[in-house]
Parts: structure tokens; C-alpha cells; sequence
């Protein structure tokens, strides 16, 4: 190549340069550029003289210039523009390089300034390509390492798997499942617990733990640390022994026969003086089928707990206190039969109330209550006639305990409790009308004394006749005995036993016997205290006697009176009453002869 081409080429390159610097520097400002590659000695040198011949080509650039901006007409206002910004470009194919004005030539980078900031750009990609591969290769082996493990924050029914094998998990869900008991719940606090042990419960794999490891996707398992924790829940398969399992059942406190309660339905019942609404008993009847399937199914779910109640188990009542059938049999009841009468009677109390009396209405099909005045009436008479046979006991023989040992059997043929049952049927007709609640005995036309001592009581007077003596107790203390004489054993003259009460008492009375056909008597004998207690018979004193006792009553006995000493008498007129009893009895076989 010639050297008027080459140097044409020169030329045009340096021009390129300058249009480039210019164009920079009308647009960014001056701009420093270091050539990012060391400059060859000899070539610097040819390019610095290329620059000095053409220094003088180079016109500087102003450093203030006014121009003319236009603006109104007629006006004109100077700007000032700044100089610009001087710019040094290098472009690392340019054949030649740009020389700085002189004013702002800066001194040339030193070769070993030059090789620096390639070597540190080359260790700064060296490092990061260092980094990206140890990135790569850490994520690499954790993929790896989580291939065939749970990744971060797996949990399987509530258990850790993270970093576990399949197999591994389900040792840990065997452990656990294996380790099982069912607590079972009933009724007034009663729990009863079966063990796995107990039915051969054991844990059977069934595929579902590998299933979720696959569906991880272990190139993912850094979401692990970035989602937060996986909660999986599969059901535990199992299996256990039914057999085993229904024996359990079976020997359950609870659910024996014997110790279970049966349910009782709500009902009306007459109490405080009006009908209520008695509320239904739970019971804690099981029905056996419900019971052993709700077991056997939470077994099946391996669930750690089963309430009878929950399950249904029980076996309900069958009314319940809020049925409308029983607010308006309540209703009915209380406007019916709304009455008590509590009796006090010999031997305890007895309650004609509402609940006996709604047996004596009429009930329709609808359940409704009725009165029949007539059917009414009939019942309570028939009630009236049962309450006497339980109460009376007039005429009926008593025991008695003897002073000197042994009990007697004794006739009282005037001595016991009688219901007067006319007067007692038209009362209580009147107290159920009036719906009276009250207390009160019955009406009876004749009555015990006591209700103690078989209706002795702890007053009273012992006539043996046996002994032929007597003994008066008061309030259970003896205060007065005596030897007599009784009637001789005739038919005529013996002296009955029997149980009796005071007729009257009087002083001063003449005993006669009955009027011969003549108008006179077989006897008539004055006495002092005169006590009569079975019609002529009676206590009085006799001083026609000089001893008394023995078997006298035998050969030489009165009339059938109790013949005794005067001061005797004396003393027992002044103690005997109406109220107490006399109680005659023989202690030993006995006969009575003709005459």
C-alpha cells in the first residue's frame, strides 16, 4: 500500500475519533476512557506524532459564548452558555488514539495501571462462577439427599418425618400405633381403657406413606424451608383381633346386666300438695349392638377415645318431661283429685292423695280424665272397708308377756280398734270434695289404748287367774299387787277371761244377786269401793273374807267378782281409770263345771 493511502486512512480514522469525541461531548460531557487493553510501545509513539501534526487542526472550544435566544419581538437577551465538558474517548479499534487539550491533559495510565483492572475483572467472574457452581452443586446434593427422604417439615399424623425414610416413617407410625389404647367413656364418670395389647392391634402398611414421599418431588425440596410445615394426616391401616375384642367388651363393668339401670319415663305424680311433672330417668341401659360397633369402628380409625353417650349407645326413655300429653294430664289431674288425707293409724300412717284417687276416675282413649260421681263413691267405700280390715282388731286374741314369765293368750272380746266405717265413709267423701289436705285418724268406734306392749301400752292392770293375783303397772312401774279370789269354776260363777276396760266405779254399793222368782235374793253383800268391769263383774273388797289367794276360787270362789283385801281395793280405786286396761287370763288349762 502506498503511503499516501495509508496515511489517508489514518487521516479518515482520526477523524472519526474526533466526531466521536464531539458528539459525546455535546451530549454527556468530557468523559475520561481508559483503554481496557495495555497500548504497544512503538504504536503509542507513532500515534503521539500522528497527534502533534495535527494539534493545530484542532480548533479549541470556546469557553463562553452568547447566543441569541429568540423571544419577543423587539427583543433581545444574551445567555450565557457554559463551556462544555471536554470528553476523551478511546475505541480499542482505532488505529490512533485522541491527545487532551492542553488545559486539561491528564498524565497516561502506567502499564501496570492498565493490567489491573482486567485481572480484577477476571477474579470477580472467576469468584462468581465459583459461587454459582458451589450453589448448583449444594442444591444438587440436597435433591440428592432428598430423593428418597421426607424434605423440612414434613409431619404425618402429627409425627416428624423430616429426613426420614419411607421405612423409617412408618417404624416411627408403628411405634406409635402399636402403642395404642382406647379409653371408653360411660355414664356416672366410669371409663374403662383396652390396650392394643389386649385385642393383638398391629400396624399393617399400606402404601400411603410412600405415596406422599413421591408426591414431594425431591429437585423441589427447598420449599421445605421456604412454605413452612406440610401437615399430612392418612388413616393408620390396622388390624386386630375381633375375637379378642368382643371378650373385652363382654367383661366391661358397664355393660353387665346386673349393673345396669334401666331408663324410666317421664310421669305425673301427686306430691307437695298438687300433681307435678316428674322428669324422666336417663338409666344407663346400653344397647350392646350400638356399643360394640362404636368401639369397634373408633379401633378401626385408631382413635384414642369412644363415649358411649356420644355413640348413642344408651337406651332412651320413651316420655320425656316435656311431652304436651303429660302438661295436660297434669292439668286435668289437679282440678280432678287435688286432695290427701294422711291417716294415722295403729301401726304407722297410710296417704289416700292424688295418686291412688286418679285411679278412681275414667280415663278416655285420647287420655283424657273424667269423674263418675257413682264409680267414685263405690271406691271409696271399698277403700274405707280395706282400711278397717287392716286396722281393725276388736275381738281379736292378744299375747300377752306375764310378769312371772311366759306369755298368755288372751281373748278381747271387748277390747280392740274398730273403724266405724259408716261415719268414716261420709268424711272422706267430704274431704275429697272440699279437696282438703289434712291429717287425722279414723273414725272408730272403739280403740286400743296404746299402740305399744300389742296395744297393752305400760298402764295396765294383770289379772292372773291362774295365780290368783293381781299386779297394777303405771307407766311401766308396778305400783300395787294383791292376792284375790275369783269366780268358783262353774258355769254360773267362773270368772271369764278377756281383755276390759272400767264400766264406772262407785263407794258404798250392795252387791245383790238376780231377783228370785219370790222378789228375794240369793245374796246381797254391802261394799266399799265397787269398780265393775264385764258387766256384773267387777273389783270391790270383801271383809267377809279372811284370806285370799291359793286355789280358794277353786271350792269356796265368788260370783265371777274379784274379791279383794279392803285396803287393796282401797288403793286400787284410787289408781284405776277408764283408760287402762284390764287384762284377765288363766296361764294353765282350765274347767269350767256344770252348776
Amino acid at each position: 500500500m502506498s503511503d499516501s493511502l495509508k496515511n489517508g486512512k489514518k487521516d479518515m480514522d482520526m477523524d472519526i475519533s474526533l466526531a466521536m469525541e464531539k458528539i459525546v461531548e455535546e451530549t454527556i460531557g468530557h468523559i475520561d476512557v481508559v483503554a481496557p487493553t495495555p497500548i504497544n510501545k512503538k504504536k503509542k509513539k507513532r500515534a503521539n506524532k500522528k497527534a502533534n501534526k495535527k494539534e493545530k487542526a484542532v480548533t479549541p472550544l470556546p469557553t463562553k459564548k452568547e447566543v441569541t435566544a429568540p423571544q419577543d419581538k423587539g427583543k433581545e437577551v444574551k445567555q450565557e452558555v457554559q463551556p462544555k465538558k471536554e470528553v476523551q474517548l478511546f475505541f480499542p479499534n482505532a488505529k490512533s488514539e485522541l491527545k487532551q487539550p492542553a488545559e486539561s491533559k491528564q498524565p497516561e495510565p502506567s502499564e501496570a495501571e492498565g493490567q489491573k483492572s482486567p485481572i480484577l475483572r477476571r477474579f470477580l467472574i472467576a469468584l462468581l462462577v465459583l459461587v454459582v457452581i458451589g450453589a448448583v452443586g449444594t442444591y444438587g446434593y440436597f435433591a440428592y439427599y432428598y430423593r428418597d427422604k421426607f424434605r423440612p417439615g414434613t409431619y404425618i399424623n402429627q409425627i416428624d418425618c423430616h429426613g426420614l425414610t419411607v421405612a423409617e416413617a412408618e417404624a416411627l407410625l408403628r411405634q406409635r400405633v402399636e402403642d395404642y389404647a382406647l379409653e371408653i367413656d360411660f355414664r356416672e364418670d366410669k371409663k374403662f381403657i383396652i390396650t392394643g395389647e389386649d385385642i393383638s392391634y398391629e400396624y399393617v402398611s399400606d402404601g400411603n406413606i410412600e405415596i406422599i414421599l413421591e408426591g414431594q418431588r425431591f429437585l423441589r425440596w427447598i420449599a421445605g424451608y421456604i412454605k413452612g410445615d406440610y401437615m399430612y394426616e392418612v388413616p393408620e391401616s390396622i388390624t386386630f383381633d375381633e375375637a379378642e375384642l368382643r371378650k373385652q367388651y363382654e367383661e366391661l363393668e358397664t355393660t353387665k346386666e346386673e349393673n345396669q339401670e334401666n331408663p324410666e319415663d317421664a310421669y305425673v305424680f301427686y306430691m307437695h300438695h298438687n300433681f307435678e311433672i316428674i322428669p324422666e330417668v336417663e338409666g344407663t341401659k346400653i344397647d350392646d349392638s350400638v356399643m360394640y360397633g362404636a368401639i369397634s369402628n373408633a379401633i378401626h380409625a385408631s382413635e384414642r377415645s369412644c363415649s358411649a353417650e356420644e355413640a348413642g349407645a344408651y337406651i332412651e326413655p320413651v316420655v320425656r318431661s316435656d311431652d304436651e300429653k303429660l302438661a295436660i294430664e297434669q292439668e286435668e289431674l289437679n282440678k280432678l283429685v287435688n286432695a290427701s288425707v294422711l291417716y294415722q293409724l295403729p301401726k304407722g300412717e297410710e296417704v289416700l292423695d292424688g295418686n291412688m284417687l286418679r285411679e278412681w276416675l275414667e280415663r278416655d282413649e285420647q287420655g283424657h280424665y273424667t269423674k263418675n260421681d257413682e264409680v267414685f263413691e263405690s271406691h271409696i267405700k271399698a277403700y274405707v272397708e280395706r282400711l278397717a280390715e287392716e286396722v281393725d282388731t276388736y275381738g281379736d286374741d292378744k299375747e300377752f308377756k306375764v310378769t312371772n314369765g311366759g306369755i298368755a293368750t288372751v281373748s278381747s272380746s271387748g277390747y280392740g280398734w274398730k273403724i266405724d266405717q259408716k261415719k268414716e265413709i261420709a268424711e272422706l267423701k267430704r274431704n275429697l270434695e272440699d279437696k282438703e289436705v289434712l291429717e287425722r285418724e279414723p273414725i272408730y268406734s272403739s280403740r286400743e289404748f296404746s299402740t305399744e306392749n300389742n296395744g297393752f301400752g305400760d298402764t295396765y292392770i294383770e289379772v292372773n287367774l291362774t295365780a290368783q293375783h293381781l299386779y297394777v303397772y303405771e307407766q311401766g312401774r308396778l305400783v300395787l299387787e294383791s292376792d284375790f279370789v275369783s269366780g268358783r269354776m262353774t258355769r254360773s260363777r267362773w270368772t271369764p277371761p278377756g281383755i276390759f276396760t272400767l264400766t264406772y266405779k262407785q263407794k258404798d254399793k250392795v252387791l245383790r244377786s238376780p231377783v228370785r222368782p219370790d222378789g228375794s235374793y240369793e245374796y246381797e253383800s254391802p261394799v266399799s269401793y265397787w269398780m265393775p268391769f264385764n258387766r256384773g263383774i267387777g273389783f270391790h273388797d270383801a271383809t267377809w273374807r279372811s284370806s285370799f289367794g291359793g286355789t280358794i276360787y277353786n271350792y269356796n270362789g265368788s260370783h265371777g267378782c274379784i274379791n279383794m283385801p279392803f285396803k287393796k281395793a282401797q288403793a286400787l280405786y284410787d289408781i284405776i281409770t277408764k283408760e287402762i286396761p284390764i287384762i284377765c287370763f288363766y296361764t294353765h288349762d282350765y274347767k269350767v263345771r256344770n252348776g
